[in-house]
């Protein structure tokens, strides 16, 4: 999973204030005082002239050694056109998935480059073992942050964590592909909720602004008995990236920017002919390689540096 937990989902940015903080590196203390480690930041939100999270935002957040997801709805576009904006990658997309419309939108962009890790979903749209599970996991999807909410009446327990994560399963999911994430904007506290015994640090918060101090603790001593996360290994200890990685990684990132372009690709756009090199087979390239360096030689573009 490419998202470090605990999470917590922010919805409307940070010039409403919450209970807790009033900006985003207020948010950021409480997160690392209570051991999350994540936060999603909602895509796109606007209202009046509060605006929604900024890039400065996300920036406060990360210099305080938090992870930024950016969650919602979305088509490709727009989410790619966020994800610019906000400093984040395609690893950071968290979309929302609570039908079969915004199932589709996931698919959608998958197939034009935008792969989601991760889904936050009440299992709707998300929850056929026939059809919305497979063609996900072929999206991607390996992470789904299952919405237990307290205010969805007497008929489902949805408090009741591990019935919730167990459902999953029934739908396809892998039991470690489940997160429970709870509910708080209703002052919840974790004794709402069955089963949080054996969370340790693997739950999502849903939602940060209306939440107290005395949330904000009582959530974070869940994983206080936790192992540790294990320390990832020093950056130059790691393989060196492949050629294939890299054309791969180039495909990815021109693809998504092709599907935000409006009336279609530019057929002589840096990123339209980036991507074709990079999608080029070995044949192609061969027979074309020499013209199209002496053409960037011609026209003075810088070389590799040394």
């Amino acid at each position: 999973m490419s998202f470090q937990l605990p999470l917590v989902f922010a919805a409307w940015g940070f010039r409403k204030g919450g209970g807790a903080y009033a900006n985003a590196g207020g948010l950021a203390q409480v997160c690392v005082a209570n051991g999350i480690r994540t936060v999603a930041v909602q895509l796109g939100y606007q209202e009046a002239e509060e605006g929604t999270t900024t890039r400065e935002d996300a920036d406060t957040l990360r210099s305080a050694g938090l992870k930024v997801a950016v969650w919602g709805v979305a088509d490709a576009a727009l989410a790619t056109s966020e994800l610019q904006r906000l400093g984040a990658t395609q690893d950071d997309w968290l979309p929302q998935i609570e039908g079969p419309g915004q199932r589709d939108l996931v698919l959608d962009a998958a197939s034009r480059g935008l792969r989601a890790s991760g889904i936050v979903s009440n299992y709707s749209g998300a929850g056929d073992s026939a059809n919305d599970v497979p063609r996900l996991r072929d999206a991607g999807v390996r992470a789904v942050f299952v919405e237990c909410y307290n205010d969805a009446g007497p008929i489902t327990p949805y408090t009741d964590l591990d019935r919730m994560l167990w459902q999953g399963t029934q739908y396809g999911w892998k039991d470690s592909e489940l997160v429970a994430t709870m509910g708080t904007y209703h002052g919840e506290q974790p004794d709402a909720y069955t089963g949080t015994d054996s969370l340790g640090r693997d739950f999502g918060l849903y939602l940060a602004e209306p939440m107290v101090a005395s949330q904000w603790e009582a959530f974070g001593a869940l994983n206080e008995g936790a192992p540790p996360t294990p320390t990832p290994e020093p950056e130059e200890d790691m393989d060196p990236i492949t050629d294939d990685q890299a054309r791969a990684s180039v495909k990815t990132v021109t693809q998504a920017a092709l599907s935000a372009y409006t009336g279609g690709p530019k057929p002589k756009g840096r990123n339209t002919i980036a991507w074709r090199i990079a999608n080029a087979d070995d044949g192609s390239w061969n027979a074309a390689r020499d013209g199209v360096k002496s053409a960037l030689d011609k026209a003075g573009v810088p070389d590799v540096p040394a």
